[in-house]
């Protein structure tokens, strides 16, 4: 874990990002949405810190690339973590959401 940490760590954009490792919803409760609330949530409380400038996260599950697409994530890099390759997504600080109250 260490090893792969480090790796993802060497991809950050900058110091002053929130960085979520094994960020995931188990396969009986996907499809319901909780993905992106949690994510809208994550969003949202990092919004409210002045010293955020966005959140880190990664997967090694292709099938996952384009719903992080989809919530604004853009890819900024890969590492190799033995014969997985983790895709490392990054989603710049956002304005909180006007139904949120984080």
């Amino acid at each position: 874990y260490l090893e792969y940490y480090q790796a993802v760590l060497g991809c950050l954009p900058s110091d002053a990002v929130h960085v979520l490792p094994l960020f995931g919803i188990h396969p009986e409760f996907q499809g319901q949405h909780y993905g992106e609330q949690l994510l809208q949530a994550l969003h949202d409380w990092c919004a409210v810190d002045e010293h955020s400038q966005g959140v880190v996260l990664d997967t090694g599950n292709g099938h996952y690339l384009e719903f992080y697409r989809r919530q604004g994530y853009e890819e900024i890099g890969e590492i190799a973590v033995g014969p997985i390759r983790e895709h490392i997504f990054f989603h710049p600080n956002p304005q909180v959401s006007l139904g949120s109250t984080a």
